[in-house]
Parts: structure tokens; C-alpha cells; sequence
């Protein structure tokens, strides 16, 4: 299975060049942000060069799965970048930027409007989240932290 992901996924780096206007799911894939538990769960779909993400962040101990959504740009140096929103329970928006490449097994770093940066962001076999992890917390602003001021907080 792990096999056949890493092929749907190295397909859509590919088809990035494709003139197709159609839209055509690729798959769902998962991603864990570490080092909390929680994993997303995207579907995505490509939209001639840009890639539509749909899905949900599955949460440790019960707690709600929040609605995702978002794109997916494939950039020149051979990475993806994504840019996701999960809504929470109070209906704030959780912003979440990652970047992935193949040659990192398509995996990479994460980071959010909570105060996260530079973060493993780990591409998973599976949707169910990693406990315990711990949860993400509503935004405290709609800004990224800037990575120097989000590297001081941590100290």
C-alpha cells in the first residue's frame, strides 16, 4: 500500500505539467503534525496545474474531527507547498502551511497560526491519529509567528 501511495503521489508531481482542465481525484493521503497526534486525512483532487485538498483532521481522545480544506502548488525547486485550514469547534480557523517532496518520501514541515514552526509534517499509512500526541489549540492570532519569534517562545 505504502508503495502504491508513493506512485499516486510522485503521479501528481508529474501531471502537474499536464494541460488538462478536468478535475480528477488523485487519492487520499495522511499526514501526521508532529509532535501532536493529530493526522489529516486529504483528498486530492487536481484541477489542471493546482491541486484542491479536502478532507478532515482526525484528534486524539475522542475529541471532534475538524473539516479541512486548502491547495496543494507544486513549485519549481520541486517541492509542494500546501496551504490548508481546519475549522475547530469554536469556529476558529487553524492555518497550516506545509512543504513536501518527493525525495523526502514525501513528507517535509509544517507550521500554523498557533504558534508551531518548522515542524515534521510526516506522510502516514494510515488516517487514525498518533496518541498520545496532544491536541492542536484554537489560533491566538490569524498571523504566522515569525520563525525567530517562534523559535524564543520554545525556549
Amino acid at each position: 500500500m505504502r508503495m502504491i501511495s508513493k506512485f499516486v503521489l510522485a503521479a501528481l508531481i508529474l501531471a502537474a505539467t499536464s494541460a488538462s482542465a478536468q478535475a480528477q481525484v488523485v487519492g487520499t493521503f495522511y499526514w501526521r503534525l508532529a509532535p501532536l497526534g493529530s493526522v489529516l486525512n486529504v483528498t486530492i483532487t487536481q484541477k489542471g496545474g493546482l491541486f484542491v485538498l479536502e478532507g478532515f483532521e482526525t484528534q486524539c481522545g475522542g475529541n471532534l474531527s475538524l473539516p479541512l480544506t486548502g491547495m496543494a502548488i507544486p513549485q519549481a525547486n520541486g517541492t509542494i507547498f500546501m496551504g490548508m485550514t481546519s475549522i475547530n469547534e469554536t469556529g476558529s480557523g487553524l492555518h497550516t502551511r506545509a512543504y513536501i517532496s518527493a525525495a523526502n518520501n514525501f513528507s517535509g514541515t509544517w507550521a500554523d497560526n498557533t504558534g508551531y514552526f518548522n515542524q515534521p509534517f510526516t506522510f502516514v499509512n494510515s488516517g487514525a491519529p498518533v496518541c498520545p500526541g496532544g491536541l492542536r489549540t484554537g489560533p491566538t492570532s490569524g498571523a504566522y509567528p515569525r520563525p525567530d519569534a517562534a523559535d524564543a517562545a520554545r525556549k
